[in-house]
């Protein structure tokens, strides 16, 4: 996976499941990843910016539906539980918040655009998630939305 910062120039560690697995630096540069259906944490920090993270998270393979055909029950229950039938993307794009502004107007402005990028983006997360879950929103389902609107309040809270 590709991680980029706006700026360029940042280190970053890699969490899942509240363990590092990998870190880059300076920005951009790539790391191995691996499969897994857990979340993925992206923290980094710069000079004169603000340390900020941003959840990465993993989306279903529609190939690993395949193996209803091939592999019946057995070989999806494998990939579902191994993360093999989930992918990343190929890479993302960490927004660094300066320490000051030059301006109220220039403070504005920032927030404004990260607050407009923060809702699409949830927004296109939560509707993917919901259409994965379809009629059925079994207990997993409404627990996966759930985290996403808990992991939106917490990453874009105010407080």
């Amino acid at each position: 996976m590709l991680i980029q910062t706006e700026p360029a120039g940042a280190a970053c560690i890699l969490q899942r499941n509240e363990s590092i697995f990998g870190a880059v630096n300076p920005t951009p540069a790539s790391v191995r990843n691996g499969k897994s259906h857990h979340d993925i944490r992206v923290q980094c920090e710069r000079a004169n910016y603000q340390a900020t993270s941003r959840l990465v998270t993993a989306s279903f393979q529609a190939m690993t539906a395949g193996n209803l055909l091939i592999g019946a029950i057995i070989g999806l229950a494998a990939d579902l539980a191994s993360g093999a039938a989930t992918i990343y993307p190929k890479g993302i794009t960490v927004v660094l918040w300066p320490g000051s502004f030059s301006s109220p107007e220039e403070q504005n402005a920032f927030y404004e655009a990260r607050r407009t990028e923060a809702m699409a983006d949830f927004v296109q997360r939560y509707e993917k998630a919901r259409k994965a879950c379809g009629r059925r929103m079994d207990q997993n389902c409404q627990q996966r939305l759930t985290d996403l609107q808990t992991g939106y309040r917490q990453e874009n809270c105010a407080c």
